[in-house]
């Protein structure tokens, strides 16, 4: 299944185009049970334009990943699931969302924003909210949360070459907080960043790694 952007136009010769890459689209699966050995689920972002002669000043911006939901009752880890932003162009998007929940015991929801082996050049932004998120997994990404953040017991929130900025939400809303009700917080080569004020309470097992 895919709904990915559409790339940039080739242009070897001509600085008039140096289109950007589309963002990658969206799908939502309702499925009883999703498996596979070979299968996957994509919505990718273009690739930029790319001025051969001068690539650093003619080129496209990469499209941003897009936005993967999943609702299964039992699903098999065949199935490779990816929401990229574009690898070339004039600076990468960011990163796309995977929302997978298991509709008959799973109260919140899993959440992952993975840009591959490419390092996001932009944010994911998660908008204005309070979220409770069952596992949270950051890799190559750079989300942004104006709000609170609860990761429920017993699960995780991993951050792999990331970095996760929260911001305070406007008065008289409470300052942001992030929450790990027993679970574990991981950090490697990443950077969690909290505003003036929030607080940060991990209950679980706190992990970090190099850088």
């Amino acid at each position: 299944i895919t709904a990915n952007g559409g790339n940039g136009a080739s242009n070897t010769s001509s600085v008039s185009s140096h289109a950007g890459g589309g963002s990658g689209g969206s799908i939502w699966i309702t499925a009883g049970t999703l498996a596979g050995t070979t299968g996957s689920i994509t919505a990718n972002g273009g690739t930029g334009d790319v001025y051969t002669s001068n690539p650093s000043a003619y080129a496209g911006g990469a499209g941003a990943g897009g936005r993967i939901a999943v609702y299964y009752t039992t699903k098999s880890n065949g199935v490779a699931i990816q929401a990229y932003s574009g690898s070339t162009g004039y600076e990468r998007g960011g990163a796309g969302t995977i929302y997978l929940k298991q509709a008959t015991n799973q109260t919140n929801f899993d959440l992952t924003i993975d840009n591959g082996a490419n390092l996001a050049q932009n944010d994911t932004p998660l908008g204005t909210n309070t979220w409770t998120i069952d596992n949270l997994t950051l890799n190559n990404a750079r989300p942004t949360i104006t709000g609170s953040l609860t990761i429920s017991s017993p699960n995780s929130l991993t951050l792999t070459s990331s970095t996760l900025t929260m911001s305070n939400p406007a008065s008289p809303e409470p300052p942001a907080s992030l929450t790990l009700v027993g679970g574990n917080l991981n950090l490697s080569s990443s950077t969690l960043t909290m505003p003036a004020g929030a607080t940060v309470a991990v209950t679980g097992t706190l992990t970090v790694g190099s850088g």
